[in-house]
């Protein structure tokens, strides 16, 4: 899988990239069409804070973004949870509109779990895209929470799609 958790401190391992080329093939497609997709991901700790709260899971079918909330308590531990959540996903070759519901909703369960102290509670922003199917063609369904948001990047234009 890959995901990537924080590594807690600011240095140039801080920044990842993942750089792959996979192909969701349509079951339904007569004309055999496949959908191309360059993935990469990148994390940055900023300027701002020492330790990075970011996670992320790049698996075809979905696509995740954790965004762990600075000056809360354990917001690193926070995006994690949110990534493990939606990692039921990855690699399943049809993933229904539940699935994805399902996932969201673990997700702020698993967040609404975790300990607390004099910081406030551990909390986390998520966007996800997720590759799934609709009438046998590819069809992409994006979540968040918070405010993280998905941008759809068309004709060198970007647009805010959430």
């Amino acid at each position: 899988m890959n995901s990537v958790e924080p590594s807690g401190h600011d240095r140039a391992e801080d920044i990842y990239v993942i750089d792959e080329v996979s192909s969701f093939p349509s079951s339904g497609s007569e004309s055999g069409t496949e959908l191309s997709l360059r993935i990469a991901a990148l994390s940055d700790v900023g300027r701002t804070r020492k330790h990075n709260e970011d996670a992320w899971l790049v698996q075809t079918p979905v696509f995740v973004v954790a965004d762990g909330m600075g000056g809360h308590d354990a917001g690193d531990l926070a995006s994690r949870a949110v990534v493990k959540s939606f990692s039921e996903l990855a690699n399943q070759t049809v993933v229904r509109f539940e699935d994805v519901d399902r996932s969201v909703k673990g997700a702020c369960d698993a967040v609404a779990m975790l300990e607390t102290n004099d910081r406030g509670a551990p909390g986390s922003t998520v966007v996800a895209a997720v590759l799934t199917e609709q009438d046998g063609m590819p069809f992409w369904l994006i979540a968040n929470v918070g405010d993280s948001r998905a941008y759809l990047w068309h004709g060198g234009e970007l647009e805010q799609i959430s």
